[in-house]
């Protein structure tokens, strides 16, 4: 399993960043940081994607539920980033609850950026993730590997829209 490579917005010293367009879906007036910003969680994503991946092939099943569920957080982050939407709270601070909420009722729900599957995602992979983290039990390697994939599907799913 291995994490699809993508490029990466570049833009040298001195050039001006681009103009917040009305046409696109990105209508933050910070225009050229929020792509950067939804560049970085994307980033953050593969990482921890890529991290999960490589726990599960070493049979570190607790620490794959942890990064995968990541993966699909930082991963939903950018969705989010990219419909110009922020977290309400004055330190802009990503909570769980908003990232599932937006994310599934507003980019799934009424406007159908997302296929309905990616529905349950967040929710399942947070439940295993708080599982392995704050219990004694531990995560099994078949339910690592359903995260996994899981995990795989969500973030490849945001990586295409973002193309």
């Amino acid at each position: 399993m291995s994490v699809k490579a993508r490029g990466f917005l570049t833009v040298g010293c001195g050039t001006p960043p681009p103009a917040p367009s009305a046409e696109g879906p990105l209508t933050d007036p910070r225009g050229f940081m929020a792509v950067e910003e939804r560049q970085a969680y994307l980033t953050k994503a593969r990482e921890s994607l890529s991290l999960a991946e490589v726990d599960y092939a070493a049979a570190r099943y607790n620490s794959c539920a942890n990064r995968a569920y990541y993966a699909c957080f930082q991963a939903a982050v950018a969705a989010l980033l990219a419909e110009g939407l922020r977290p309400a709270n004055p330190r802009g601070e990503w909570s769980h609850e908003f990232v599932q909420s937006q994310f599934n009722g507003l980019l799934i729900g009424r406007r159908k950026r997302y296929p309905v599957t990616l529905r349950r995602i967040l929710r399942d992979t947070i439940e295993i993730r708080e599982k392995a983290d704050y219990t004694s039990a531990a995560v099994s390697a078949r339910v690592a590997e359903r995260v996994l994939r899981a995990a795989q599907s969500f973030v490849y799913a945001i990586e295409e829209q973002d193309q």
